[in-house]
């Protein structure tokens, strides 16, 4: 599914930027210190929370299947991210299915 993704900014009670994107990453087998993927995804993620005042997250799912993939997605879903990062070959196929299940959340896949 590909298409532009906009995001308004206005201010928190202190006169702070703050977006309205809540950005949410789904790791693989790895952890966010894995000097690779993870890593380099989450630490890119979090320039960008700087840069933009996002809110972000990342989860680790408990094992490395479709459905453990899902689940962990939907978990950002359900907890308000409207776009979700994968890094990833392995999140393909997790990622064809989320699109349609969760038409209002943008994806993005690397390496996939």
């Amino acid at each position: 599914m590909l298409g532009s993704f906009a995001f308004a900014q206005g201010s928190d009670e202190g006169g702070a930027k703050k977006s309205n994107l809540r950005v949410g990453m789904v790791t693989d087998a790895g952890t966010i210190d894995d000097k690779s993927f993870n890593q380099g995804t989450w630490e890119g993620i979090l320039k960008a929370s700087k840069d933009y005042a996002l809110d972000v997250k990342y989860l680790k799912p408990a094992g490395t299947t479709e459905a453990d993939y899902l689940k962990e997605i939907g978990n950002l879903v359900d907890a308000g991210y409207n776009f979700i990062v994968c890094p990833g070959f392995k999140f393909e196929t997790a990622l064809f299915e989320a699109q349609d299940k969760y038409p209002n959340v943008k994806f993005v896949i690397l390496d996939g």
